[in-house]
């Protein structure tokens, strides 16, 4: 069972008046937002990175430029932001998400496979 949380993109610890702002959450999961809780490399609500380093939130359409799965699931940063989301914002690199990435597709493949049976069954009954 998936636990999900809310997570404030820029933790509350730098921006309090953004606790309630929608633009400031984001749909997370539980693990996620514990791994991240206010982790802000550059500590000032303004600036969303340092060095290169910080987040980049996942609801903007340069989100998949910094992180990707390779062929057997893992989740590998391709950038700066990238491998400091992987290896230390989110620590994707110590939790087991290439077991979970095959697993949710057995899950898929399971329910693709009850959907070709109900059709054979279907087809079955027809021609009897």
């Amino acid at each position: 069972m998936w636990l999900f949380a809310v997570d404030h993109f820029i933790p509350r610890k730098y921006a309090p008046e953004l606790e309630e702002d929608y633009a400031n959450l984001v749909y997370s999961c539980y693990e996620c937002n514990r791994k991240k809780a206010s982790k802000w490399p550059s500590k000032d609500k303004n600036r969303q990175f340092l060095d290169g380093i910080g987040f980049v939130d996942p609801v903007s359409e340069e989100y998949d430029v910094h992180m990707e799965r390779d062929p057997q699931g893992n989740i590998i940063g391709k950038t700066v932001a990238g491998r400091y989301m992987v290896q230390v914002g989110f620590e994707f690199d110590k939790r087991p998400m290439r077991e979970i990435y095959k697993a949710m597709q057995l899950i898929d493949k399971k329910q693709q496979l009850r959907k070709k049976c109900k059709m054979c069954q279907l087809m079955n009954c027809m021609n009897t």
